[in-house]
């Protein structure tokens, strides 16, 4: 998720990004931040950054985003289908 975020960013900034000297080797600096087991980056950013700003876009939805009832395509109810025997 957070590989993903930074190609998405960079994707967009990919013009600017190549007149900065030494772009590259500071991505490879901090992709290999992200991936060590003993700094665990990506979870960090993960948690403090992603996940409280997707949580934050969620709540900020309207109110007319609300989920729909559950379809289902039982035209028996469910106190009448458990009692159906079957040989």
């Amino acid at each position: 998720v957070v590989y993903g975020f930074l190609n998405v960013i960079e994707y967009f900034t990919g013009f600017i990004t190549y007149w900065i000297p030494f772009y590259f080797v500071f991505k490879l600096v901090f992709v290999i931040w992200l991936m060590l087991p003993s700094t665990r980056g990506a979870e960090q950013l993960y948690n403090k950054g992603l996940k409280t700003m997707a949580n934050h876009l969620a709540s900020t939805g309207s109110a007319a985003q609300t989920p729909a009832a559950p379809k289902t395509n039982s035209t028996v109810p469910a106190s009448t289908a458990a009692n159906v025997k079957t040989e």
